[in-house]
């Protein structure tokens, strides 16, 4: 025999490789005893903490002292049938021979980091046997490294042990199976210890199992390499004692032999008798028998989502181990047992039970290769296969592809439809899997709350033990003092004081004595016992807690409206619905497939050509009367259009008189109190100013001037008459040229395009779903259907609301909420967009009237007060451009305005005009690669919004204008100078902005007209910014 050899491993790497964050329990449940302890104390302990430790510690196996004895002789009779590997007993990766136990794994495609497996088919219930594996050859494939820096798994292992009946053949990771394997440690439940030195290719392994209770060895597991003892007799675990016990190896990237037969490939130090030998009372033999008609079933559960899949799948093959499962779920569970390490909460937001997101960073497995593979592997064995899909198996097309991998003859192709109201038996395990959560969840309530309660009594005593320790001190003190008093009054009766040692003992005695022991508490609350509720039995579908969906939402908005039962005509040759007839089960898919059309979003909509054609009309619309609004504010372009407009009346008419129309009543006017005083000289300038026209309507409003109360009845009446939607031409409501929307704000133009974009989705939505059993979208998935179809975020607090229902609230004149369904209250085919303006100006109104009752609710809060998106891009700079060169002698806001809609683009650079953020550089060089920064932070917000003009940007210095100077190539824009456009058609000198020569004389116009609030207070143009020029 060799001489005693020390034997040493690093659990710390072994650990690192084969536990999981799981592994987390207080003790270890290996159980081992002090007799049979093969590592030292230190190490034990850190294994019993469910710690790593840092190293194993030395073992010493005395090779000369055998722990086991040579087997007695045994005349019962012997077991006859060969142990063999039964097909459902092995992985579907396992390739074994037709000559002898060879075993090999499939190493291609991604199975090559999978565990493989395979189970005899006899258990040890009682004595002792051993069966040996050798180890043939070990393949080299590569291991992917793991990106996260994580050491990868060995590529060749090797678990040898037992397993109980029904369990999954990857031994050592769960309480059903023990191993010893090729790293020289002994695996349980996930919990493993080095207890031996590493075996490889060339060695011969015996695993001997000891369940005679005679025995002192007995419930103990032995491994030898090559006949030799590699370590101490390792008692088996609680979970596996009185049950049966089948030998099995768990293997990557080696081929095996394994030999079960009566000989012994090496010899042993002791007689042992091979499993093939064993008694037949000691044994138990796992039966399989084929199917009568030789038929192995293709089993397609078909079920709807998140209405018991997955849990019926565990359930069905817990009843029937038999059964393989072909699932991406399972792949997943396989690759984690077989050490692959996969990132925490990697792709939790794509996953899905029925697609989960392998995230391991193997190219083969992440991306479906392996399940192929494993899919033809099973299609070429003799088994019951359930293909576990939810989408695939509730889709035809995905049916009928899943069907053409079983073409051999002795599968038969089987569906049943789950839906509707589960089996009874189903019901059972569905329930007491309930009670067993309810129960573990109260019983560790109960479990928290009793420790609390132990901890408080513990320091209640800790405190009473010192409380007590002091009374007795002072006790003690009391009584010497008084022990004391007395010898000194018999030292004054003349008697002698003799001072005995025993006497402190005496008094602490005495006072122990007289003390009185508190009994303490008996804590003898029993654990709660629960049950389920009537809610809780009904609830057969609930979803575990963290427990992902079956379908993400994605896969269910893209595929559910394809859902559908199998048909004859689809290759199957059963199909069953096991839970309830065909017309129930139909009828509970179309009331869940209208449900989900309610609930769920088109991922694929977008906008169709008459959406892009009625987008396109009112783009050019809101142009217009974008411009017409700015003309209106400009006094002379007003008066322009005033004598335009009667001069095409008096053509008309004939007799210059236009048709009277009813006029316009603005609340937002501002009623006289009192009669206005009498005007300076200075007013009557300002006036005449203000009305360039010259018709003398301020004299004649000084000589003709009504009583207050008066002018307030003949305003009052006029509201009374005036109807909006009764205008018939929204360009001119009064016969004078004043637009419908002639005092619309900021907000008023932000909520017209609202309006429109609003109804236009609703209708949209409806033309490009082109599903009748879609009435419409929710207002959940408002935000959703607006970024498809006008590619930009409605943002809700940008029109000072919280979120989109409120939004719906502001626009309750064109939308309307129906059954939780969005509607438009307007047509979808107009033949003008007018409506529009007259529901904005209506609802004006109405805020308007209840602001002046008093109702601050009335206000509009925009928190934003440019929608987002709004910019000066290069396109419109272009637009600018060009109706430059098109009208050369055409004021600057006036061109400017032209191609406002242009301008004002998604694309445009910066947030744009409307947010005030200026023209940083000003349009340099004919480009808007910075766009309007900073130049005018205050000028254009205040100018544009509030109608304030350049006083907040002349404050903050007025800068240099941005200049549209001529050039040989056209009209350019520099960062300097005035506002000023090119010759015109005439070879004509350039004319600024205001029709000065020269910059300098734009400049001081400008400031002229600053100063005696000239057409900047109109609210038409902002400038300055810090000085750095722009518009």
């Amino acid at each position: 025999m060799p001489p005693k050899k020390r034997q040493r491993l690093s659990a710390k790497a072994a650990a690192a490789r084969f536990q999981t964050e799981e592994d987390e329990e207080a003790t270890n449940p290996m159980q081992m005893t002090p007799k049979a302890t093969p590592v030292a104390p230190k190490a034990a302990a850190s294994a019993q903490a469910g710690e790593e430790p840092e190293e194993a510690s030395a073992m010493v196996v005395d090779a000369s002292a055998e722990r086991e004895e040579d087997a007695p002789e045994d005349k019962r009779e012997r077991l006859k049938e060969p142990v063999v590997f039964h097909v459902p007993d092995t992985t579907i990766n396992v390739m074994p021979s037709t000559q002898g136990g060879i075993l090999m794994a499939m190493a291609e495609g991604g199975l090559q980091y999978l565990l493989a497996g395979a189970r005899g088919s006899v258990g040890v219930r009682s004595g002792r046997y051993m069966f040996e594996v050798q180890i043939v050859e070990c393949s080299s494939q590569a291991e992917a490294m793991a990106s996260q820096g994580r050491a990868p798994a060995p590529r060749n292992l090797l678990r040898v042990g037992f397993s109980t009946a029904g369990s999954w053949p990857l031994i050592g990771d769960t309480e059903h199976s023990i191993c010893f394997d090729s790293e020289g440690g002994i695996m349980h439940n996930r919990k493993r210890m080095g207890v031996a030195q590493k075996f490889s290719v060339g060695c011969t392994i015996g695993v001997v199992l000891n369940l005679d209770s005679a025995s002192p060895n007995f419930n103990t597991l032995s491994i030898f390499k090559d006949g030799v003892r590699m370590a101490e007799p390792q008692p088996l675990p609680d979970a596996l004692k009185g049950k049966a016990l089948y030998p099995t190896v768990t293997f990557k990237c080696v081929s095996l032999h394994v030999n079960f037969g009566a000989l012994p490939f090496t010899a042993m130090p002791f007689q042992c008798r091979a499993i093939q030998d064993a008694a037949l009372e000691d044994v138990e033999v796992s039966n399989y028998a084929e199917p009568a008609d030789g038929k192995f079933d293709v089993l397609l559960p078909v079920c709807l989502p998140d209405q018991g899949t997955f849990h019926w799948c565990e359930w069905f093959i817990s009843q029937n181990p038999h059964y393989a499962e072909i699932s991406d779920r399972k792949i997943l569970e396989w690759a984690s047992r077989s050490g692959l390490w996969r990132p925490k909460n990697s792709g939790v937001k794509q996953s899905s039970n029925d697609r989960p997101e392998m995230g391991f960073g193997v190219p083969t497995l992440d991306d479906g290769t392996a399940k192929a593979l494993l899919t033809t592997a099973a299609s070429l064995q003799r088994r019951h296969v359930i293909v576990m899909e939810v989408k695939g198996n509730l889709t035809k097309a995905d049916r009928m592809h899943t069907l053409k991998a079983w073409t051999l003859p002795h599968f038969r192709r089987k569906a049943w439809v789950l839906v509707g109201d589960p089996s009874a038996d189903y019901k059972t395990a569905v329930h007491a899997q309930l009670l067993k959560e309810k129960q573990d969840k109260a019983l560790a309530e109960f479990n928290n709350k009793k420790a609390e309660r132990v901890r408080k009594r513990l320091w209640e005593e800790r405190q009473k033990a010192v409380e007590k320790a002091r009374k007795r001190a002072e006790r003690i003190k009391k009584k010497m003092e008084e022990l004391r008093q007395k010898r000194e009054a018999e030292a004054a009766e003349g008697e002698e004081a003799k001072e005995d040692p025993a006497d402190a003992k005496l008094v602490e005695a005495e006072v122990d004595a007289a003390a009185t022991e508190d009994e303490a508490p008996v804590d003898d609350e029993q654990p709660p016992k629960v049950e389920l509720t009537a809610a809780e039995r009904a609830e057969l579908f609930r979803k575990r807690d963290g427990e992902m969906s079956d379908l993400s939402l994605f896969m269910v908005n893209t595929a559910f409206s394809g859902f559908g039962f199998p048909t004859d005509d689809e290759g199957f040759d059963e199909i069953k619905f096991m839970w309830q007839e065909r017309h129930r089960c139909e009828e509970r898919l179309m009331k869940w497939k209208f449900q989900r059309k309610v609930t769920t979003r088109v991922e694929h909509i977008g906008p169709s050509e008459w959406f892009k054609e009625k987008w396109n009309n009112w783009q050019k619309d809101l142009q217009n009367w974008h411009i017409r609004h700015m003309e209106y504010k400009d006094p002379v372009r007003r008066a322009q259009r005033k004598e335009e407009e009667r001069q095409r009346k008096a053509k008309l008419n004939g007799d210059g008189n236009a048709p009277d129309k009813l006029a316009l009543c603005d609340e937002t006017a501002a009623l006289p109190k009192a009669p206005p005083p009498s005007k300076e000289k200075n007013d009557v300038k300002d006036d005449a100013e203000n009305n360039p026209a010259g018709d003398g309507n301020a004299k004649e409003g000084a000589a003709d001037e009504k009583p207050p109360m008066k002018v307030l009845e003949e305003e009052l009446e006029k509201r009374e008459k005036f109807d909006v939607f009764g205008i018939e031409d929204i360009l001119d409501v009064d016969g004078d040229s004043e637009p419908m929307f002639a005092r619309f704000a900021f907000e008023d133009w932000a909520l017209l395009s609202l309006r429109f974009e609003m109804h236009m989705l609703v209708h949209a939505f409806l033309k490009d779903c082109s599903d009748p059993d879609r009435p419409g979208f929710p207002t959940e998935h408002l935000a959703f259907y607006y970024n498809k179809y006008y590619k930009k975020t409605l943002n809700p607090k940008n029109y000072g609301c919280d979120n989109v229902d409120e939004l719906v609230t502001i626009l309750r004149d064109t939308l309307v909420v129906v059954d939780k369904i969005l509607e438009s209250q307007v047509d979808g085919d107009l033949e003008t967009n007018e409506v529009f303006v007259k529901l904005t100006e209506e609802s004006r109104r109405d805020r308007q009237r209840r602001a002046d009752a008093g109702d601050d609710s009335a206000q509009l809060k925009f928190v934003n007060r440019s929608p987002e998106g709004l910019g000066l891009g290069v396109a419109g700079l272009a637009a600018l451009s060009t109706a430059v060169k098109a009208s050369p002698a055409v004021a600057a806001p006036r061109a400017l305005l032209t191609a406002l809609p242009k301008i004002m683009g998604d694309k445009g650079m910066g947030k744009g005009m409307m947010a005030g953020k200026g023209m940083d550089p000003g349009m340099g060089d004919g480009s808007m690669e910075k766009g309007m920064e900073k130049g005018m932070e205050k000028g254009m917000e205040k100018g544009m919004e509030k109608g304030m003009g350049m006083e907040k940007g002349g404050e903050k210095g007025m800068g240099k204008p941005a200049i549209i100077a001529p050039t040989g190539k056209g009209t350019i824009i520099r960062p300097t100078g005035a506002a000023w456009y090119g010759p015109d058609a005439k070879g004509a000198p350039p004319r600024s902005v205001f029709g000065m020569r020269t910059p300098s004389q734009a400049i001081a116009a400008q400031r002229a007209l600053l100063a005696r609030g000239g057409p900047f207070n109109q609210g038409s143009w902002g400038c300055g910014g810090k000085g750095k020029g722009g518009w």
